[in-house]
This record gives structure tokens, sequence and C-alpha cells, in this order.
């Protein structure tokens, strides 16, 4: 692409209003390719309400950014949401929908300060309710963590890790947390394939036998339940 072809404007400001409208007067954009999760939307709505603003060109109505929002909005009943204004041209309200849409999918979780988070939240009243996550996405990111974890002494093994060695020992390797809850992250070497199926299908009997709470909470009741014998 040359230079010449490259937008070269000057930022500026968008000329925009915020309004409070009927949700019934404005229309997501035919042209929207994004799938979202709307169950997801629609529960934070119910959780903490509509806040911010769909963004909509004027002169069609139809949304640039929110459309699920507005979907969700229009299922749980809600009669009027605010919105920006947009004084944009066709062509301008379709490169605004799709960045929108696009910078939104490039975004990433740092999943270890994700799980520490989703487990502090879990200890409250509310639980995760409200946080578009459940208990069984975060046992599966706790235990994606736990498989990809990097052997403490290196990746192979290490000398006297329980690794490539066969002592078949773990090593606790601390992990940034809360500063009020600290989270303890364990790296469990297995020495072949058939320790690390069996080790999983563990966990699954766990969650069957405990549906509640994550992985370690589980561990903890089962060796409450049956405590090791000397």
């Amino acid at each position: 692409m040359s230079s010449k072809s490259k937008a070269t404007a000057t930022p500026r400001l968008v000329n925009q209003t915020y309004e409070l409208v009927s949700i019934n007067s404005i229309r997501p954009h035919p042209r929207n390719v994004n799938e979202g999760d709307l169950a997801a939307i629609a529960e934070s709505m119910r959780v903490h309400g509509f806040y911010g603003a769909l963004r909509v060109q004027r002169s069609s109505g139809y949304i640039v950014a929110g459309n699920h929002s507005w979907r969700a909005a229009k299922e749980i009943g809600i009669a009027d949401v605010p919105v920006i204004m947009l004084d944009i041209s066709d062509d301008a309200a379709l490169r605004v929908m799709l960045i929108d849409n696009a910078t939104a999918r490039a975004s990433h979780n740092r999943e270890q300060d994700l799980a520490n988070l989703l487990i502090d939240i879990q200890k409250t009243p509310l639980a995760l309710v409200g946080t578009g996550f459940t208990g069984d996405a975060l046992d599966d990111l706790l235990a994606s963590l736990e498989k990809n974890a990097p052997y403490p002494g290196g990746d192979d093994g290490g000398e006297g890790n329980g690794g490539s060695n066969g002592d078949g020992g773990d090593e606790a390797a601390p992990v940034s947390g809360s500063s009020n809850s600290p989270v303890i992250q364990y790296a469990i070497v297995f020495t072949d394939e058939t320790e690390q199926r069996a080790w999983f299908e563990f966990l699954k009997k766990l969650k069957g036998a405990y549906p509640e709470g994550t992985i370690s909470g589980r561990i903890v009741a089962y060796v409450e339940k049956y405590p090791p014998t000397a």
C-alpha cells in the first residue's frame, strides 16, 4: 500500500451528541457481521443495569457499535437507551462498525491474572454472577494453566524436580495474586502421558463429586473426606 492511500487526515472530534432515545427508534446495522454472546450481555444488564451508550449513525438510525447491547436491552424490556449520535457518512459507518468489532476480537487476557481475579471474585456473595464467566470456565482456565505451566527447573524437567529423572515430585511456585489474597500455583510434573491422563481423569471425577468451587477447593474437600493414611 502506498503512503498516498493511507489515511492522513488530522485527528478530530466527530460531530456527536448524547441522547436518550426509544429503543425502537434505532436499529442494528444490516451489514453487521459480528455474532456476540447475547446471553452474557443480557445477564450483565440484569445484574449491573445498562451503562455506556450505543453509537448510532444519525442519518440512518443504524447502530455502528453496540448492536448486541441493543438486542439484549430489547430482550429484557428496556424501553429507552442512551446513544451517541454520530454525524458520519455511510462509508464511515461501515468502517467504524468493522474496526469496533475487529479491535474487540484482537484483545486477549493475561490468563494467570484473570484466574487470580476470578478466584477473588468467586469468594464474594455473588460469586461469578455478572462477570461473563462460570465456575466451569474457571475450572477449565485453571486446568489449562496447570497443564501448560513450565517445569520449575527448566523445560527438560531439571535435576531433582521430579521431571525427567522420574522422581514424580511437585514443585510449588508462588505467582502474583491480589495483595490480600495471594495464590500459589503448583507446576505438576508428569513422567509420561499415562500419569497426565490419570490426573485429568481424577479431576473429572472430582468435578462430578463436587460440582461447585474450584479445582483446589475440590481437592481439599476430597482430602478432608478421605484423609491420607500415614
